[in-house]
């Protein structure tokens, strides 16, 4: 079925990713028509790239705060080497 909201945010992220294109394109003086070409891929696979790394950004970020949370249990943060 149709999901109206997830439609308008997939159109948004799109965009935002073609208008993050656009402008690097710019800065670095490629011209309008290969622009057009890779401004347009870049929206076609905007969204899906955004939630690729939004869902692996999680994940690396949860797994360092794991290791994070087991090294500092485990005491290894105290290098003098004595017990308390």
């Amino acid at each position: 079925p149709f999901d109206g909201w997830r439609f308008t945010v997939g159109l948004i992220s799109a965009g935002a990713i073609g208008a993050i294109v656009a402008w690097g394109l710019d800065s670095l003086g490629v011209s309008k028509q290969l622009s057009a070409v890779i401004i347009s891929m870049c929206g076609y696979v905007g969204g899906p790239l955004l939630d690729i790394c939004y869902t692996e950004i999680q994940e690396t970020l949860q797994a360092a705060f794991d290791g994070l949370q087991k090294w500092l249990s485990e005491g290894k943060w105290d290098r003098r080497g004595h017990d308390e």
